[in-house]
């Protein structure tokens, strides 16, 4: 079942330790435990930082923020 408008979950971005793979997985903030990677099913991975659009209000307001990083060029600065 997917979450509905009040149970949305972020996407967050994972390093698998192990073997080196990104990967990506929609997860709920309370969410605690370590992911298994797709490639070799360790739970040896770490969550990456990345940017994100915050929206509030109705209509069209956006407001971002972006997280920078060493390795990546935001778009939001």
């Amino acid at each position: 079942m997917l979450p509905t408008r009040t149970e949305t979950m972020p996407i967050y971005e994972f390093t698998c330790q192990d073997c080196g793979e990104d990967f990506e997985m929609i997860r709920r903030v309370s969410d605690s435990d370590k992911p298994a990677c797709p490639v070799c099913r360790s739970h040896n991975t770490k969550k990456k930082m990345s940017g994100f659009v915050a929206r509030s209000g109705g209509g069209n307001n956006v407001k971002s923020s972006a997280v920078k990083n060493s390795t990546t060029k935001s778009p939001f600065t």
